[in-house]
């Protein structure tokens, strides 16, 4: 339910959960399922924002532009699920593990933990495989295995069908018995009683600048990397002597997937080549497969994780079908047709920045002629110079998010790896010939030149064992202060190459059992 104005201050809610995107939204819904009283608070609104890259400013500090800062986010209900294509992809089990030779922390959990609310999270967005159902229709579907050949697997990925969460949810939403909403109040700061580091809920801030003041028994923050760091980092500066005001790591250790053209195919049997890596459809659900990395070849040779994709040029009709598709995902309704005049002009003026972006990243469905890219996505290995600060010399509550974004270079041996695997295994199989990038070919991080961010942004909350390794423990309760917990991709201590959005809804759920307890 939508709240029409901000509660009480003397209301105490159950939950607070500041963010209705991906991981707040399936948070308020499944705590509000077990009997919580749960009230989302959200900085933007339910309609349709084309300015929304306005809403998105900051400071770029580091070496490398981060263009996600910008483009990459959308405040509003449902999130950055506004703009996403709707890709699920798990991790492998070798993402939780530690790996100290190439600098990965492990995770508090493992794979097989983490397992069941994977499942949760596919089954609450309409998805009828669990992972390994996922793997087996592709195997059936195409005729062919997952492993590939020289240290490498297919790893399919499945994609929401309508993958805006503001529709996908929206009985839940408009439910009295669901979560309350509050739309347009933007959380500027925690409620500390006391120096103990125990916090009473959020200071918020409307659109006209009036502030306000919500109570809860527990408060989460599930806005997203960049403004969870924001809202910590706030947070740390206005409570030094807690917990969090001596924890170093907040705002540190900022991740974001890398992906690039790493290669040309020249596809030689089409059909064999068409048959594996043609877009298919198992239940209605878009498959995609990559090629990637196994978990063992990263553990032997010491790599970060890292994927190939095929990439087929786009011809006219399937240049006018993904953009339909687009057009769907940006509509209004579960049908996807648009209300009316204003909300058309609304989504022509989103379209167009994102259309060129979205065209030239989709792959295309069928390889029926020309020459193909080998695109290549991967892990970023975390670093200690990569990290989220305050704006300088301005207030907490008012300064603008810092990005710092670097990358080491040390992931380029899983790039080179992965591509000269990739190209021995498909000329192997007679699938087609390959031509690498020489900065690929020479394993020359120079090549990070060409590649982009993914707008996947992880880290700057990262899990921990302890408050001297991260800032939150493995129930995503910040160290040291109850009630205060994050939910999503910030607390992720390495990222995978996967697009992280399925595994941070399952983390949100683990912490919703957490705090239903039922954990």
């Amino acid at each position: 339910m939508i709240l029409p104005s901000c509660p009480s201050e003397s209301q105490v809610f159950d939950v607070i959960i500041v963010g209705a995107g991906a991981v707040g939204l399936t948070m308020a819904i499944k705590l509000s399922q077990s009997g919580k009283n749960v009230c989302v608070v959200e900085t933007g609104s339910d309609a349709l924002a084309a300015d929304y890259q306005n809403f998105n400013s900051g400071q770029q500090t580091g070496p490398r532009e981060h263009l996600g800062l910008t483009r990459g986010r959308y405040k509003g209900l449902g999130g950055t699920t506004r703009l996403w294509g709707g890709q699920l992809m798990p991790f492998s089990p070798a993402d939780f593990l530690p790996d100290p030779a190439s600098n990965k922390p492990g995770w508090p959990f493992t794979h097989d933990e983490i397992a069941p609310w994977i499942e949760e999270a596919l089954g609450m967005l309409g998805i009828a495989h669990d992972a390994e159902a996922l793997e087996v229709s592709w195997q059936e579907k195409t005729g062919h295995t997952l492993e590939f050949g020289s240290g490498l697997q297919i790893t399919p990925s499945v994609w929401m069908r309508r993958p805006d969460f503001n529709h996908h949810f929206d009985a839940a939403i408009a439910s009295n018995d669901g979560p309350q909403i509050l739309m347009g109040h933007e959380a500027i700061g925690v409620v500390s009683d006391d120096t103990s580091g125990r916090i009473s809920g959020v200071r918020l801030r409307d659109h006209t600048g009036g502030k306000h003041t919500l109570s809860a028994k527990s408060t989460l923050l599930a806005c997203g990397t960049l403004e969870i760091s924001r809202l910590l980092l706030r947070a740390k500066a206005q409570l030094p002597q807690t917990p969090l005001g001596k924890n170093g790591h907040v705002g540190k250790w900022f991740i974001d997937h890398l992906h690039g053209v790493a290669g040309t195919i020249h596809p030689q049997n089409r059909k064999v080549f068409g048959d594996m890596f043609d877009t298919l459809y198992a239940r209605e659900h878009k498959i995609t497969p990559k090629i990637r990395l196994s978990d063992a070849t990263m553990k032997a040779n010491a790599l970060s994780n890292c994927a190939m994709t095929i990439n087929a040029r786009l011809g006219a009709g399937e240049a006018i079908a993904e953009m339909k598709g687009l057009a769907k995902r940006i509509g209004n309704g579960p049908t996807g047709a648009l209300q009316d005049l204003r909300q058309t002009a609304q989504s022509a003026r989103i379209l167009a920045p994102l259309a060129w972006r979205y065209l030239t990243s989709r792959r295309s469905g069928k390889f029926l002629s020309g020459d193909a890219s080998l695109g290549v996505e991967f892990e970023q290995v975390p670093s200690i110079g990569s990290y989220i600060a305050l704006q300088e010399d301005v207030h907490p509550e008012r300064a603008d998010i810092a990005v710092h974004w670097s990358v080491n270079g040390t992931e380029m041996a899983a790039v080179a790896h992965c591509a000269k695997a990739t190209k021995a295994a498909c000329e192997g199989r007679g699938l087609g010939l390959i031509e690498l990038d020489p900065l690929v070919e020479a394993a020359d991080p120079a090549f990070f030149d060409k590649c982009t961010d993914s707008s996947h942004q992880a880290g700057g909350a990262r899990m921990a064992a302890s408050a001297e390794g991260g800032v939150v423990d493995s129930d995503c309760q910040v160290f040291g202060m109850p009630d205060l917990y994050v939910a999503g991709a910030a607390t992720f201590p390495s990222g995978s190459f996967a697009n992280p959005t399925l595994t941070a809804i399952a983390t949100g759920l683990r912490l919703a059992d957490h705090l239903s307890g039922r954990g």
